[in-house]
């Protein structure tokens, strides 16, 4: 059998992982939306293969104001079948609290990587919530005494999540009242 050779599969091979980096930190700052959610994706199927490796990785993206990453960190650690594993779930929850750091310390968030990545809060934040209730929605009401618009508008956007309201009704109120 041509081309069939004892391959062993590239995605759960450890050095494809470390290949693989690079170039999807790349394609995370492509303009088009279209590759920038394929980055996450790709973050997904990582995790799901090598967890903790790729997300200490990943801490690696956060670590400077280089918002299109930081947004593909965010929707990549934002997967309800990722976050089932608690472990995956609090290191997601504090990849968001770097995040919200960076964006809080950031002087200039005019650009539109800044607004892409605000958007992509905008939802993320409540996904992770779901999975680590009691741990998320402590640091979602300390993100609501903010009084940073930026966050703010983050705060408003996920509070209004289905996911959140149907499944946690007094705790998005509470969230709600601590709201400017």
């Amino acid at each position: 059998m041509r081309g069939s050779c004892n391959r062993r599969n590239a995605s759960t091979h450890p050095g494809f992982v470390w290949q693989a980096f690079p170039l999807l930190k790349k394609l995370a700052n492509d303009p088009r939306w279209r590759m920038r959610e394929g980055v996450a994706i790709g973050l997904q199927k990582l995790i799901a293969k090598q967890g903790q490796d790729v997300l200490a990785e990943l801490n690696a993206w956060v670590a400077k104001n280089d918002w299109l990453p930081m947004r593909a960190v965010a929707a990549g650690v934002a997967e309800p079948a990722l976050l089932k594993d608690d472990q995956i779930a609090k290191v997601a929850l504090e990849l968001h609290k770097k995040i919200f750091s960076r964006m809080l310390a950031a002087g200039e968030r005019r650009t539109s990587e800044f607004r892409i990545l605000r958007q992509a809060l905008g939802y993320s934040l409540s996904v992770v919530v779901c999975a680590i209730p009691k741990e998320g929605f402590e640091y979602m009401r300390r993100l609501a005494g903010s009084h940073d618009s930026d966050v703010i508008w983050v705060m408003r956007e996920n509070l209004k999540k289905n996911r959140l309201s149907r499944n946690f009704p007094d705790e998005v109120a509470a969230a709600r009242k601590i709201l400017p």
